[in-house]
């Protein structure tokens, strides 16, 4: 089929090196064809099924200071996500299930970056996002007014970069905070907070080649993404990367 998808964006310049950015636009995602044409013995695929949609709208307001060496931006954000796709039971005694666009929500949020140039070869930089987000629509009535599962209220990011002639390194964390679990699991229905720290070093052997090593988990935090499922302890990679 097909559906209307618009989308746009303006910038306007205005005194002192500041920037006034509005963006709106449109974005669907079609249903699967496990969603739209299953046909087993407990489901079944529902053609019917119209893709799920997100209507989104930004505005940022960025300054540049001293020179453009800082550089500041405060974007505040707001989504609504109509249409979605859930699996619902059927009647018993057969329960055979299928796919319905039954699920409605929205986030909004304000995003805070800012980024220093302080030498030549020093550059810090750091973020932080307060998100907002609830449940509108929902066959589990229990879920209506909850927050959106894994979408952290707070998070945020920093980090410290390092570059001379053909050696380069960042340093940096990544802050989350406590969210919403999917399901109970052993009576958990909240995924912790966590701090994730990692480390990249390159180097530029020739103008075609190029080293990297990454150590992720720098910290060696004990997390989980998602409750149940634990993410990697401290680990490291490294490789060439060929470029021409």
């Amino acid at each position: 089929g097909y559906r209307f998808a618009p989308r746009g964006a303006v910038t306007f310049r205005l005194p002192t090196n500041t920037f006034l950015r509005l963006s709106l636009g449109r974005g669907i995602k079609q249903p699967s064809l496990l969603e739209s044409f299953a046909a087993a013995s407990s489901f079944v695929g529902n053609p019917n099924l119209r893709p799920a949609k997100t209507d989104s709208f930004e505005a940022g307001l960025e300054r540049r200071w001293f020179g453009n060496r800082v550089q500041t931006e405060v974007t505040y954000f707001r989504n609504l996500y109509s249409d979605l796709i859930q699996f619902i039971s059927g009647p018993a005694p057969l329960f055979i299930g299928t796919w319905q666009n039954v699920a409605k929500s929205r986030s909004r949020g304000l995003e805070v970056t800012g980024s220093a140039r302080i030498t030549s070869m020093v550059k810090v930089s750091a973020g932080y996002t307060r998100l907002n987000s609830r449940i509108l629509g929902s066959p589990t009535t229990s879920d209506i007014g909850q927050t959106l599962v894994r979408r952290p209220r707070n998070s945020g990011t920093v980090s410290l970069e390092f570059t001379k002639r053909k050696l380069s390194a960042i340093i940096g964390a990544r802050f989350t905070g406590a969210s919403r679990n999917s399901f109970a699991s052993f009576g958990v229905n909240r995924i912790t907070a966590y701090n994730v720290a990692h480390l990249t070093v390159n180097y530029q052997a020739t103008k075609h080649v190029q080293l990297f090593v990454r150590v992720n988990n720098l910290n060696n935090e004990q997390y989980q993404e998602v409750s149940g499922y634990g993410a990697w302890s401290r680990n490291a990679l490294g490789g060439v990367r060929l470029n021409y």
